[in-house]
């Protein structure tokens, strides 16, 4: 039974004419946060490119006992700099359990990996509870209009 097409865009608008998908022939990347058509060098290197980020993000956060958020940050500002990407969010991680935020200034900064955590990311929160974070990259080419995003367990895999 073929599927129907979908549509996609930016959040918080309507999807142009040209975001109409046929999720057949698609490669996504982890947790199926991106997909693209086959014939799509671009984006086909889009989703290699999370991957590699995502995964030299997490590196540096083993390696780094004492990294904190703003670190963190920059590292992972870099390798996609690096790649040839901008980063698409303000920060590129969060602590679990907390709700994915819009702006900096909807969340305290030492819930997020971003540039005004100054916070050692390996923490107790409060409870007692250790810090554990959810990677979230989301990588743009601003003048091609291409961009996707990445997840992962940070610490617990």
């Amino acid at each position: 039974m073929p599927q129907a097409p979908r549509r996609y865009g930016p959040a918080g608008a309507g999807p142009g004419p040209d975001r109409w998908v046929r999720m057949r022939a698609m490669t996504c990347s982890s947790w199926v946060q991106s997909c693209v058509p086959p014939d799509d060098a671009g984006r086909l290197r889009l989703v290699e490119d999370l991957a590699a980020v995502g995964a030299a993000g997490r590196e540096v956060f083993l390696r780094e006992e004492g990294i904190t958020g703003r670190e963190l940050h920059a590292e992972i500002r870099a390798l996609a700099a690096k790649a040839g990407w901008t980063l698409g969010a303000w920060h590129v991680d969060r602590l679990t359990g907390q709700s994915p935020a819009v702006s900096s200034s909807d969340m305290p900064a030492d819930l997020y990996v971003g540039p005004d955590n100054d916070q050692p990311l390996r923490r107790s929160v409060d409870g007692g509870w250790r810090a554990h974070w959810i990677l979230e990259i989301r990588l743009l080419d601003e003048y091609r209009g291409i961009g996707g995003s990445f997840k992962q367990l940070l610490d617990l895999v």
